[in-house]
Formats: structure tokens, C-alpha cells, sequence
């Protein structure tokens, strides 16, 4: 259990720093992909698997913040995509991923102090 403790908050920031990386850098690519129903709801998917280890490592805001971005993945994929494109562009969205993976990374380190 130690050893999942100290690597899940780095994995979680290392997939948010790679999504917003690929928003950033293949913003067309990365259209295409997220444009698909059955791509948003994996998304979705792993977002509301990555729940179960937030719970039992005891990151409850974490698997709160899960669940939001993930069921509307699951359950209206089509309505989550449209709500994207109209209110950013994939590069603004991109960044955001980018500023949540340095923040989460930040508090996370002050907190273990």
C-alpha cells in the first residue's frame, strides 16, 4: 500500500500533464479523437475507476472532482463534448489540464510536509 500511496498522486499529474500536453501540441488530433462519443465515455470510464484508489488512499476531494468530470463522460458524452467546444478551445483546455496536474502536484507536496 505504501508504494501505490507514493506513486498515485505522480501518475495522476503525469496523465493530466500528457492530456494537456497532447491539447497543446495536436489540438486538431486531439479534436478528432475527443469528438468521438465512445472516446469521452473511456475518458469517462477511467475517471470514475481512478475513484476507488482516491477513496481507500483517503483523497476524497480528488475522487469527488473524479466523479464530476466523469460521470457526465459516461452518461451524456455528446452533451460534454458540445459544452467543451462551446466554451474553449482544446489548447485552453490543454492548459487547464496542465495548471491542474502543477496544483495538484503543489498541494500535494505541501501537504505531505
Amino acid at each position: 500500500m505504501p508504494l501505490v500511496r507514493s506513486m498515485f498522486i505522480p501518475l495522476v499529474c503525469a496523465g493530466l500533464m500528457l492530456s494537456g500536453l497532447m491539447h497543446l501540441l495536436f489540438p486538431d488530433e486531439t479534436e478528432k479523437h475527443m469528438s468521438s462519443a465512445r472516446n469521452v465515455r473511456i475518458v469517462g470510464t477511467i475517471l470514475l475507476v481512478l475513484i476507488a484508489p482516491a477513496v481507500v488512499l483517503g483523497y476524497h476531494i480528488l475522487a469527488v472532482l473524479f466523479a464530476l468530470t466523469g460521470i457526465p463522460r459516461v452518461l451524456t458524452p455528446h452533451r460534454s463534448i458540445r459544452l467543451q467546444q462551446r466554451l474553449y478551445p482544446r489548447r485552453v483546455h490543454g492548459a487547464l489540464l496542465i495548471m491542474s496536474a502543477a496544483g495538484l502536484w503543489i498541494v500535494s507536496s505541501l501537504l505531505r510536509k
